[in-house]
């Protein structure tokens, strides 16, 4: 999955292909995941990230969910602890 999320992150533009390879090895040496590297070390936001995700899995991303796209009788069965 985490080749699948750096191609995502090139075809948005928030990476360049030639950086891949050296943003996994960094990683490796620093023995974090991509992820964490790539935030940690700004590279990324979460929300570059997130969209990234949404890209790769081909689900729609929404920077905001409002009120009118909430559906009051789902949100009454998640639990909050």
């Amino acid at each position: 999955m985490v080749q699948g999320i750096l191609t995502a992150l090139v075809e948005l533009k928030v990476l360049k292909s030639s950086q891949v390879e050296l943003l996994k090895e960094e990683a490796s040496n620093a023995k974090m995941t991509l992820q964490d590297y790539l935030l940690e070390k700004k590279i990324v936001t979460e929300q570059d990230l997130a969209k990234a995700y949404s890209h790769h899995l081909s689900i729609p991303y929404f920077e905001e969910i409002t009120e009118k796209m909430t559906d009051a009788s789902l949100l009454a069965k998640v639990q909050l602890h």
